[in-house]
């Protein structure tokens, strides 16, 4: 199945006028809402949960939603959490993955494998989202990553890695570039990586591109 992923706490389900939207902590309980929009006027919440209990705790610093299929998926620091949505009106958290490692910011889904970013990659078997399985990691911190087909595209330190994930549970190094800045966000359109990079000495923020058509050779 596809997937689909949103950086912040709002994201539309494909081929419908439902919308997932994260409530924010310290402000409110952690949660999340489905909302339809089919009047944009007069939105409606159809189903709310309330993520304290997953989280074990009313703070949360959520990443990004990912829709796929019928569940969302979302990491909050030591936590990912998968929750089932097929039932808009009454959705139930379907999993917890409880990583002590801490750091968890961002994910991406392709064909039931999860890439989690943080204090490293973290690979998840999420064919079954009732029991996500971690199954691989690559050492080294990530900020971002995004995956374009059969590339995992990461921004960590100064650079930016291409790895082949042609074996979708074994990520293999391809190239790497140095950015000569702090690369962060991370953004993929066709053949070319977007990235924010800072030169923290002096705290200038540039966006730059790098040309992924051959990812052996950015």
């Amino acid at each position: 199945s596809d997937s689909y992923s949103a950086s912040q706490g709002l994201i539309r389900r494909p081929d419908s006028n439902i919308f997932f939207a994260l409530g924010d902590a310290p402000i409110g309980i952690p949660s999340m809402a489905a909302i339809d929009l089919s009047d944009i006027n007069a939105p409606v919440e159809l189903g709310a949960i309330d993520l304290a209990s997953a989280l074990d705790s009313t703070l949360a610093q959520f990443g990004n939603l990912v829709v796929d299929g019928d569940y969302v998926f979302v990491v909050s620091r030591e936590k990912f959490i998968s929750i089932d949505f097929s039932d808009p009106v009454q959705p139930v958290v379907s999993d917890v993955i409880d990583r002590s490692v801490g750091g968890l910011l961002t994910l991406e889904i392709s064909e039931g494998v999860a890439y989690v970013a943080g204090n490293e990659i973290e690979i998840y078997d999420v064919s079954d989202p009732t029991s996500i399985q971690l199954v691989n990691s690559v050492p080294g911190f990530v900020a971002d990553l995004e995956v374009s087909g059969d590339v995992l595209v990461t921004s960590n330190g100064d650079f930016v890695t291409s790895y082949d994930i042609t074996i979708r549970t074994t990520p293999m190094m391809l190239d790497a570039v140095n950015l000569g800045r702090a690369a962060g966000s991370l953004s993929v359109s066709g053949d070319i990586a977007y990235s924010y990079a800072t030169d923290i000495s002096v705290g200038d923020l540039q966006l730059l591109s790098i040309d992924l058509s051959d990812p052996t050779s950015m």
